[in-house]
């Protein structure tokens, strides 16, 4: 993962405020789960995607803690304390 940011444009401040969080999404979930769970907004501390089924949703509400600890890697503190994925 660290590789991969290492990749992004430094500093990470350049970026717009509102791309951060949909960036960090691609990320952290990889080329395969964000082609099937689409990154809405962040509110509140939680982070909204769009799954594109019920076993996408599934599975990634069951990696939602590794991914949550990664998505805060990124984007620092704990902006991010759950997902909601919606169908």
């Amino acid at each position: 993962m660290r590789d991969i940011l290492a990749q992004v444009p430094q500093p990470a401040a350049e970026l717009p405020p509102e791309l951060a969080p949909a960036l960090a999404w691609t990320l952290a979930a990889g080329p395969v789960w964000a082609a099937r769970a689409h990154f809405m907004e962040l509110r509140g501390g939680a982070m909204h995607l769009r799954a594109d089924d019920a076993e996408t949703r599934r599975q990634l509400a069951s990696i939602a803690p590794e991914l949550c600890r990664s998505l805060n890697q990124m984007l620092g503190a704990r902006r991010v304390q759950r997902l909601e994925i919606a169908l």
